[in-house]
C-alpha cells in the first residue's frame, strides 16, 4: 500500500505539473518578463496545490473506503487539508520555479550567444572598415615611393612593383584570412 501510495502521489504531481505545463506554453508565460510571470506563477502555485489536496483526499478517501472498509465521510475525506495542503504548495513550487528558472537560464544562454556574436560581427566590420582606410593609403604611398625609385634606380623599381603586385593580389584573394 506504500509503494501504491508513492506511485500514485507521484502520478497526481506529475499529472497536474504537466497541465501546468501545457497551459504555460499555450499562453507563452515563458517569454513574459519576470514581474509578469511571478504575477501568473504565484496564484498558478495556490490553484495547483488546492487541486492536489483535493486529488489526495479522493485517493484516501478511496482507500478508507474500498481497501479498508472503514466508514469515512466523504465531506471529512474532502475538507482533510492539514499537512496535505503543505506538501501541495512544496511540491508546486518547487516544480514550477524550477521549471520556470530552467526556461530563464536557458534564454540567457541564447541571449548571450547572440550579443557575443553581435559582438564579433561588429570587431570584424571594424577590422574591415579599418583595413579598406588603410588599403588607399598603403598603395598611394607604395606608388609614389616606386616613382622615387624609377629615376633613381630602375632595377630596385621593377623588383618593387613585382612586389607590390603580389602583395595586392594575396590581398585580394585571401582577404578571409586572418593571418597573411
Amino acid at each position: 500500500y506504500t509503494l501504491l501510495n508513492y506511485v500514485l502521489d507521484i502520478s497526481i504531481g506529475v499529472s497536474l505539473t504537466h497541465i501546468y505545463r501545457y497551459y504555460a506554453l499555450k499562453a507563452n508565460w515563458n517569454l513574459l518578463p519576470i514581474k509578469k510571470l511571478l504575477v501568473r506563477v504565484i496564484p498558478s502555485i495556490l490553484v495547483l496545490a488546492i487541486l492536489y489536496v483535493l486529488i489526495c483526499n479522493l485517493k484516501w478517501y478511496t482507500f478508507w473506503t474500498n481497501i479498508v472498509d472503514k466508514n469515512t465521510s466523504f465531506i471529512d475525506a474532502i475538507i482533510y487539508w492539514d499537512p496535505i495542503l503543505l506538501t501541495g504548495l512544496r511540491l508546486m513550487s518547487i516544480w514550477i520555479l524550477a521549471y520556470h528558472l530552467y526556461h530563464y537560464y536557458q534564454k540567457e544562454v541564447v541571449t548571450a550567444k547572440e550579443n557575443a556574436q553581435l559582438s564579433i560581427l561588429i570587431k570584424q566590420t571594424q577590422l574591415d572598415n579599418l583595413s579598406a582606410q588603410l588599403n588607399p593609403h598603403f598603395l598611394f604611398n607604395s606608388l609614389n615611393s616606386i616613382k622615387s625609385l624609377v629615376i633613381e634606380n630602375p632595377n630596385v623599381a621593377r623588383r618593387a612593383i613585382d612586389l607590390l603586385s603580389d602583395l595586392l593580389r594575396s590581398s585580394l584573394y585571401d582577404k578571409y584570412k586572418d593571418l597573411i
